[in-house]
């Protein structure tokens, strides 16, 4: 048992962060810093916002870049964030089932790598979150027949 220094509350280990560096539990209980964590963010939201930005900083391409190669390291393949940036570009940023715009497009195998799809810019086209979720593994002609 242990005793929350911001609610003066007693509780479990458990509901305590722990910390590795020092191989102790934090002081404050992982309610009351949830709370000061959202305090936070909410009194502060320009910083915040800031930080986001500067986190996901680096163009579309080098994130794409990044995606690609765990493709690859999970699926085999060869494909490039350059290259799925140019497939993108192709559709110009269009779903290629429903015609939906959106700059931040799923890229969906046309072929399903679970189906004997290749992790290839051949294979590899944009789609809406909605057309990516409800075709799942299906095959380009089975979804459109799903959608009919």
């Amino acid at each position: 048992m242990k005793v929350c220094t911001k609610c003066g509350k007693d509780k479990m280990n458990d509901d305590f962060y722990y910390r590795k560096d020092s191989g102790k539990y934090r002081n404050e209980c992982k309610e009351c810093v949830k709370s000061r964590r959202v305090s936070y963010r909410k009194n502060n939201k320009a910083t915040v916002n800031a930080s986001n930005r500067k986190s996901y900083s680096g163009s579309l391409t080098q994130r794409l870049g990044r995606k690609a190669s765990q493709w690859n390291l999970k699926h085999g393949g060869e494909i490039t964030g350059e290259q799925i940036m140019r497939v993108l570009t192709e559709h110009g940023f269009s779903c290629y089932y429903c015609g939906k715009q959106d700059l931040w497009t799923h890229v969906d195998h046309v072929t399903p790598i679970c189906r004997g799809g290749e992790n290839t810019p051949r294979n590899i086209v944009p789609a809406c979150r909605d057309c990516n979720s409800r075709k799942k593994h299906r095959t380009e002609k089975e979804f459109e027949e799903y959608m009919k």
